[in-house]
């Protein structure tokens, strides 16, 4: 199972969660994590690539990468 959700401040969460069955048990691993405008998409679904791709847009692109350098300027005065 694949869901993802896209965050108002540019990020994406993604939660994918495999099922199997061993001997009448179904066992459950989730993996949740977040992928930031500008990650590599190498390897991620079809599904998420283009939710990325989508959400991405060159101004929330732009405004990601402000805020970032906005936070590192913070840390470097602290």
């Amino acid at each position: 199972m694949l869901n993802y959700q896209a965050l108002s401040h540019g990020p994406i969460q993604v939660q994918r969660t495999l099922s199997v069955e061993v001997e009448g048990e179904t066992l459950r691993s989730t993996k949740i994590y977040v992928l930031t405008p500008g990650d590599d998409l190498t390897g991620q679904p079809e599904e998420i690539q283009q939710a990325c791709n989508a959400w991405w847009t060159p101004e929330r692109m732009a405004a990601w990468q402000a805020e970032v350098e906005r936070i590192e300027q913070e840390m470097s005065i602290a």
